[in-house]
């Protein structure tokens, strides 16, 4: 890896940390939810045969048996920011990867390891109690904007 994509990689983990410590900043005037609480950080099992269209619902791995599924999705989040999601392979060999996530408000976006976002595993928390983690599907990309230097 080259230095310049380190540091880029460096830079960009600092800043999804420091958008990590902010989550609590009320940044629009969207109602917000508090949904971030330790339930939140545990490994999480897509329960799709409870879920509504767009409405997506998680339970914590290990407390039930689900029905045979091809693919079954499922993320781990650790209090660090980071965390893992289960690839979906084209040849069927699904697989744990890794990745980081950071939570502003209630959205959680998640970044693979070179640093992109992958808006297709981000979601919008809705609620997340030790039994049940509710969500809605997608999010829109973080607004970016440059201050201009006052003269």
């Amino acid at each position: 890896m080259s230095k310049k994509r380190v540091i880029n990689t460096l830079l960009l983990l600092s800043l999804m940390a420091l958008l990590s410590a902010c989550s609590d900043i009320d940044l629009g005037s969207e109602p917000k939810q508090r949904a971030d609480n330790t339930n939140f950080y545990q490994h999480w099992v897509n329960s799709y045969e409870e879920q509504t269209a767009g409405n997506l619902v998680f339970r914590p791995a290990g407390s039930r048996e689900f029905p045979a599924s091809r693919f079954r999705m499922e993320y781990v989040f650790n209090a660090d920011g980071s965390c893992q999601y289960k690839y979906l392979s084209p040849t069927d060999n699904h697989r744990m990867e890794n990745c980081v996530y950071t939570k502003v408000g209630n959205k959680v976006y998640i970044y693979d390891n070179a640093g992109a976002l992958r808006s297709d595993l981000s979601f919008t928390l809705n609620t997340a109690t030790k039994d049940v983690m509710r969500a809605t599907q997608g999010i829109q990309k973080p607004v970016v904007t440059e201050k201009k230097k006052e003269q």
